[in-house]
């Protein structure tokens, strides 16, 4: 029976895991598919000032590729 339930786990994405720890750190997380990506765009740049770089666009990636 665990073997068929790890069947069923997703492994999340380095920029979902960020997404998911950092974002909901000051409100509760939106569903990628509520914005498109040029509304991601400003919330991860306007939000994410203490995110480096290379954090931002981990997020960013997860957040538009999932649409």
């Amino acid at each position: 029976m665990i073997d068929g339930c790890r069947s069923m786990m997703v492994e999340m994405s380095e920029g979902e895991k960020l997404y998911r720890s950092k974002c909901s750190s000051c409100h509760n997380i939106i569903e990628p598919n509520r914005h498109d990506e040029e509304t991601w765009h400003k919330y991860v740049e306007e939000y994410g000032r203490k995110m480096t770089v290379d954090e931002k666009r981990l997020v960013l990636q997860y957040l538009v590729d999932y649409n």
